[in-house]
């Protein structure tokens, strides 16, 4: 991505983006905003002017989207992402200025929603084309079921033409939910070849990994780890409770858990969590192999892989 960077800085890391021109930004209160976009703010000295984006508890859309997801989530995603464009005008955010780009998009851990970035630059030859972005990720998608009939009705709808109209994307996706999507083609061929079904394929491809994650524990019972973005904690919103100890926070942390790789990031918890006995930074995301130790709060766990995940 032109001018852009990743730095750390006080022990956070951000994404930076180098104001080519100044003129044109308005520095908005971020705090004002109830968007779907990643929190910024301007730092400018003599020399320069920068945007810094906090990545805290935010992980590249394409490495959520492998891990294996429902279509009911990517359709109600892509509605959110179009409520975020379509209201950023209304806050004093043109939505021109968000670059529709994979690489431009991330997903956040602990609200489990898409955040776009917000570039004050004019960016007319990218802002426009939803269909190319939308069915980007489609294409990335790994998904969990072979229920994607409406997933199919969208990309032929993506397909169609060159997409410009936000507003009419947000429409035919608030109709396709409902069940009620009015489209001249919407016969749609069996074939699921242009999309990746999870299931379909841990049965067809030898390549990949059949065994599944689990946190094995000693003093309570192991928890399996189904594919997909999990929080854990004690609160019964959490989609793995754990509720033995007063130790461990409502949403303690967050696990992204993909065929072959588990990702954890601490949730802002009271207690901490540790792996191999060094503390995670608060929002952090760590890669876990298998065989580390995790405290949380107070419980260990160890992540291991047992057979077949079918």
């Amino acid at each position: 991505m032109k001018n852009f960077k990743f730095e750390i800085l006080n022990e956070k890391r951000y994404l930076v983006f180098e104001l080519e021109s100044y003129h044109n930004f308005v520095d908005i209160p971020y705090s004002s905003l109830n968007l779907d976009i990643i929190p910024f703010e301007l730092v400018k000295n003599s020399s320069s002017r920068k945007l810094l984006y906090r990545l805290s508890h935010r992980i590249p859309i394409k490495d959520f989207l492998t891990s294996g997801v429902l279509e009911e989530y990517i359709l109600n995603s892509l509605l959110d992402l179009c409520n975020s464009i379509i209201d950023s005008d209304s806050k004093g955010l043109m939505y021109k200025n968000f670059y529709l780009d994979m690489d431009c998009i991330y997903f956040n851990v602990k609200s489990r929603r898409f955040e776009l970035i917000y570039i004050p630059v004019e960016n007319y030859h990218r802002a426009f084309d939803i269909s190319k972005v939308f069915s980007d990720i489609i294409y990335e998608t790994n998904f969990k079921s072979n229920e994607v009939s409406k997933i199919l009705i969208l990309l032929k709808f993506l397909k169609s033409s060159k997409l410009t109209d936000v507003l009419e994307c947000k429409n035919f996706l608030i109709n396709l939910i409902r069940g009620e999507a009015n489209y001249e083609s919407k016969i749609v061929p069996d074939d699921t070849s242009e999309i990746t079904i999870l299931d379909e394929s841990l049965e067809e491809t030898e390549i990949l990994d059949t065994s599944k994650f689990i946190l094995s524990s000693t003093s309570d019972s192991n928890i399996d780890l189904p594919l997909g973005s999990l929080i854990l904690g004690r609160g019964a919103d959490s989609d793995i409770k754990i509720d033995i100890s007063k130790k461990v926070s409502r949403k303690h942390i967050s696990l992204l858990v993909k065929l072959d790789s588990v990702q954890i990031t601490d949730l802002e918890s009271k207690n901490g969590t540790y792996v191999n006995n060094i503390k995670l930074e608060s929002s952090e995301v760590i890669s876990l192999t298998v065989g580390d130790h995790i405290l949380i709060g107070d419980l260990e766990y160890t992540l291991e892989k047992i057979d077949d995940y079918r």
